[in-house]
């Protein structure tokens, strides 16, 4: 019985020191020149490693040459079963008309759905919650309680019974 007990904390504990010790800014390096292929370069960040995850901190991230958005902090937080992305203070097309300020998102990916990204937002436009699914190949983000602003959006939306949503084929 200790045995079987020592196994399951051992079990417990693994993926917990593998984390705290993991090469997190390695890992987002790898992951800018992940972007960097698809010409997404995220620049002028600061960043803080924790023990079970990293802060990103004054990001702009550039398209194809220009700027689209800045973040105040982006944080990154991972127990390898489950992943959280919190972003704080996104502006979004800084200046076009489509400008969107995101207070707050969160974006969540566990192990159990491997090809799904749960994502939440409380933004200019309103409580947004929604999902992606690389299974069906689809993104669909609901507004789940619009504000005044949402009117600039319309024309990108589609609406059903459930009210103002943004689907796209990925």
């Amino acid at each position: 019985m200790q045995m079987v007990r020592n196994a399951l904390i051992a079990l417990i504990l693994l993926p917990l020191i593998i984390v705290a010790l993991a090469p997190k800014k390695e890992l987002y390096f790898l992951l800018e020149q992940e972007l960097a292929k698809q010409h997404i370069v995220i620049s002028d960040e600061t960043i803080t490693e924790g023990i079970f995850g990293l802060s990103v901190e004054g990001a702009v991230v550039y398209f194809d040459g220009a700027s689209v958005a800045t973040a105040q902090r982006i944080e990154i937080w991972s127990l390898l079963l489950y992943t959280s992305i919190d972003f704080t203070d996104l502006e979004v097309a800084q200046g076009l008309p489509t400008e969107i300020k995101v207070d707050t998102l969160n974006a969540t990916h566990s192990i159990l759905s491997p090809l799904v990204v749960d994502i939440s937002a409380n933004t200019s436009i309103g409580v947004i919650e929604g999902r992606v699914d690389a299974d069906n190949g689809v993104a669909r983000l609901d507004v789940v309680e619009p504000s005044n602003s949402i009117k600039r959006f319309k024309k990108y939306l589609k609406k059903d019974d459930k009210g103002w949503y943004y689907e796209q084929k990925i």
